[in-house]
């Protein structure tokens, strides 16, 4: 009997370290969150959005300790975004900083008030980075007005040279990009490639297209270019009628004989 007692007041212990082993967690939730920068930074102009090598994103609350992510900057999209999990609570604080090479801070963006992570929901947090103190410089405004594009080359037919262009008005070319289209017969295509149907301007608002990338592209009789955010999506041609984007900015179009 008293063998039988032991057995048993083992087994009860092994059954009490083994639920005890394991701790319970805090309540988490799940942020999605977005870092973009503004559409326009006025006359203030920033160091470049490419010079931004890397995104820093803290998110803080007294009763946590801080939670530190690195994001990539997606160079075409200039957003950077991410998903993970938080402790759920109030008083949450969102801090997103742009690092450059050096690891110095050139835009850096936080909630505009603290935010509360409810436990088991996803929650959606978007910050939008504006250069810091000191790493503005004021220059001179080349472009003014409401935007607009056009052609500063267009190859005649039969050449194999690049389409060359340039924005103007008064936005910032970093946040902009050109919708380029031939007419080959009677039938439209999107230029440079299907994959790749934007192209995206220089600092200075000049771009370059390669306009002959496939088939007979060089005897195309007519050239098409729509003005458009850099985020827009725009309709894919190959063949087909001529394209349309109601959204555009502005546009141009040349023909060629």
């Amino acid at each position: 009997m008293r063998y039988l007692l032991i057995i048993v007041s083992s087994v009860s212990l092994i059954m009490l370290v083994g639920c005890g082993g394991k701790g319970v967690g805090p309540p988490m939730g799940t942020v999605e969150l977005k870092v973009s920068f503004p559409s326009s930074l006025g006359k203030a102009k920033a160091r470049p959005i490419s010079e931004v090598k890397k995104i820093r994103v803290t998110v803080s609350a007294p009763d946590i300790n801080p939670i530190v992510r690195y994001l990539n900057l997606d160079p075409k999209t200039h957003t950077a975004s991410d998903r993970f999990l938080v402790p759920a609570g109030n008083n949450r604080q969102f801090l997103a900083e742009a690092l450059d090479a050096s690891n110095t801070v050139i835009y850096s963006g936080k909630s505009d008030e603290p935010i509360a992570i409810p436990a088991d929901k996803v929650t959606f947090v978007e910050i939008i980075l504006y250069p810091t103190p000191g790493s503005v410089e004021v220059i001179v405004i080349i472009h003014e007005g409401p935007p607009g594009i056009e052609f500063t080359y267009v190859p005649p037919i039969g050449s194999f040279e690049d389409l060359r262009g340039r924005i103007t008005g008064g936005y910032n070319p970093e946040n902009l990009a050109v919708a380029v289209y031939i007419k080959v017969g009677e039938g439209w295509w999107t230029k440079p490639y299907w994959d790749s149907p934007l192209t995206y301007p220089n600092r200075d608002g000049t771009w370059v297209c390669d306009i002959t990338t496939g088939g007979i592209d060089e005897t195309a009789t007519e050239i098409l270019a729509f003005l458009v955010w850099r985020t827009t999506t725009v309709p894919l041609a190959a063949g087909s009628s001529r394209p349309e984007i109601p959204d555009a900015l502005a546009w141009v179009s040349q023909v060629r004989e």
